[in-house]
């Protein structure tokens, strides 16, 4: 299994509703939601905003580092939400 957070990259577009980085969506619907600019392409910067808001939505501690049982908290939380898109 890589390093790396599970949906990493996804878009911040409705995380004040609560969901989860766009979990449970259409790749074309995580597309737009992450292109703040409309112009159908994913910047670098629009890249880095969705992982800081992915990151920010999994330390909830807010002590910058992700524990690993803040990490596995996370991912339970988001296939939760998958399976129950389902």
């Amino acid at each position: 299994m890589g390093g790396g957070m599970p949906g990493a990259g996804h878009g911040m577009g409705m995380m004040g509703a609560g969901m989860g980085m766009g979990m449970g969506m259409s790749p074309a619907d995580r597309l737009e939601m992450m292109d703040r600019d409309g112009d159908g392409r994913i910047s670098a910067a629009e890249h880095a905003a969705g992982t800081q808001a992915l990151f920010n939505q999994a330390d909830t501690d807010n002590d910058g580092n992700l524990s690993m049982a803040e990490r596995a908290a996370h991912h339970a939380e988001m296939m939760r939400r998958v399976m129950d898109a389902d």
